[in-house]
């Protein structure tokens, strides 16, 4: 499937979510508490992301992230990735840093969102014992739906297409998240996303985390 095609499902699919979570608030019941959207809080995840058939074959990582609510339909958030591998012959060493603003609509099920990335990576790559750098600035396109289980619990189920600019490794991710409040103040979040990458082997990325409300 070419690009064009990827963000325009991506566009559609969110103008759908959000369309049809308009017309169901009219008649909505009160909104659960469980879930991320719409809180301030801060947080951090380990991270593994396996490479199938490549020969770095795998990475292990750290995430930083603080989310900030604008008002009722619009949160901001700020992101720092880092992660690598100990292979001397075949290596990978990321950073990278991003920005997203994120748009739901509230609904008897759930939120259903709209967000927008602006990020910068920095890779190291090492094949065969050489080192070269790999740096670009990128953007992403990301919906989805967050749905409530109960008051401190929630899934969310999102699709992200996100491509260098300019660039020839563009990436469709498929993600399946779970979190859950233990208290008022503390959440743990666990993931599963997989990573469909032209030019490049598929990934399979599990995070593991904490948040903290602000």
């Amino acid at each position: 499937m070419k690009p064009a095609k990827h963000v325009s499902i991506i566009i559609a699919f969110a103008g759908a979510l959000l369309l049809g979570s308009g017309t169901a608030q009219a008649q909505q019941a009160p909104v659960a508490e469980g879930g991320l959207i719409g809180r301030h809080f801060a947080g951090f995840d380990l991270t593994y992301d396996h490479y199938s058939s490549a020969a770095i074959g795998y990475t292990f990582g750290v995430a930083a992230t603080l989310n900030q609510p604008i008002n009722e339909k619009i949160d901001v958030s700020f992101g720092y990735d880092l992660a690598g591998n100990n292979d001397s012959v075949h290596g990978l060493n990321h950073n990278a840093l991003h920005g997203t603003v994120l748009t739901y609509q509230h609904t008897e099920y759930g939120n259903a969102y709209f967000a927008g990335t602006l990020g910068q990576s920095w890779d190291r790559v090492k094949t065969s014992g050489v080192l070269s750098r790999k740096d670009d600035a990128y953007w992403a396109l990301s919906t989805g739906y967050e749905v409530p289980i109960n008051a401190t619990t929630a899934i969310n189920a999102g699709l992200t297409y996100r491509a260098p600019f300019p660039g020839n490794s563009k990436t469709l991710q498929y993600r399946l998240e779970a979190n859950h409040w233990f208290s008022s103040e503390l959440a743990g979040v666990v993931s599963i996303s997989y990573n469909q990458i032209s030019h490049s082997p598929d990934t399979m990325l599990y995070t593991a985390g904490l948040r903290w409300a602000l």
